[in-house]
């Protein structure tokens, strides 16, 4: 509107000078009308051209703030999803937390009460050592005991008469009396059958013992063992094995549990020892012997 006013100014000011001037003042005028013209014409594009310019400049800075936008709303998104998940690892340490302290105190308790047992253990392990150490003590008391019983029991018979060794079935040799069991039995019954004989399985200390129980002629247990060692040797009386009488190839052990002897028969040879298992049945060959005074 602006220019548009000026232009019509213009040509009535001409008009008016044509009428006063003439036509070279017209002329002038009309240059300098053009002259305004072209610099208003340019700078309208010029405007023209700055308002485009602010036009772009404003799309731009709407895109880039709508990005901006969208960008922070992501960002506030993920802000708050990284939140939840901060709180959710918070709440599952804490939880963590709360089950390794009640692992540990149920550790605790259970190390206290280990201690507590192994203490007990270790007081039962001495009361046991202890109570076994009385044990053998009162059964090495127990045995000498029976040991003066027995042999009181086996002295009584024989101080008046021989006949109280109820001289039924005894024999005599030397300066012992010897008996057969009726029965035959595993060695450790026929021993104790002995025993209540107020005797012993025989215990051989010579040649000629071994060719008087030969005679007999009869499959019997004699006192010789190694049932507490393999290949060790003794008599019921503890005493080591020093005369021998072996079969030909004995002790064989073959079964591998054969630590009892037993005399064989028949016996061609004074040689008439086989081991043979315990368990095995034989008659039972009884000694007893005068008590030393």
């Amino acid at each position: 509107m602006f220019f548009i006013g000026t232009l019509a100014g213009c040509e009535a000011a001409s008009e008016g000078r044509q009428v006063r001037s003439g036509n070279a003042a017209a002329v002038g005028l009309g240059l300098l009308c053009f002259i305004l013209l072209a610099v208003i014409v340019g700078l309208s594009i010029k405007h023209n051209a700055e308002i485009q310019q602010i036009q772009n400049s404003y799309t731009n800075i709407t895109l880039e703030r709508d990005q901006l936008q969208t960008s922070y709303t992501n960002i506030t998104l993920e802000r708050d999803q990284l939140q939840t998940s901060y709180t959710n690892i918070t709440l599952e340490r804490d939880q963590l937390q709360t089950s390794y302290t009640n692992i540990t105190l149920e550790r605790d308790q259970l190390q206290t009460s280990y201690t507590n047992i192994t203490l007990e253990r270790d007081q039962l392990q001495t009361s046991y050592t202890n109570i076994t150490l009385e044990r053998d003590q009162l059964q090495t008391s127990y045995d000498n005991l029976t040991l003066e019983r027995d042999g009181l029991q086996t002295a009584t018979p024989v101080t008046g008469s021989a006949h109280r060794l109820h001289p039924d079935g005894w024999k005599k040799f030397g300066s012992s009396y010897y008996y057969i069991s009726s029965e035959k039995k595993n060695w450790n019954v026929a021993r104790q059958d002995c025993r209540n004989r107020g005797a012993d399985l025989v215990i051989i200390n010579s040649r000629e013992e071994q060719e008087f129980i030969k005679k007999q002629n009869e499959y019997v247990w004699i006192g010789l063992t190694d049932a507490e060692k393999e290949g060790e040797w003794k008599w019921v009386d503890g005493s080591p094995l020093t005369t021998k009488f072996w079969r030909s190839g004995e002790p064989s052990n073959t079964y591998g549990n054969e630590n009892c002897v037993a005399f064989s028969i028949p016996a061609m040879t004074i040689n008439a020892w086989n081991d043979e298992p315990c368990s095995a049945d034989a008659f039972g060959f009884c000694e007893f012997t005068f008590p030393k005074v």
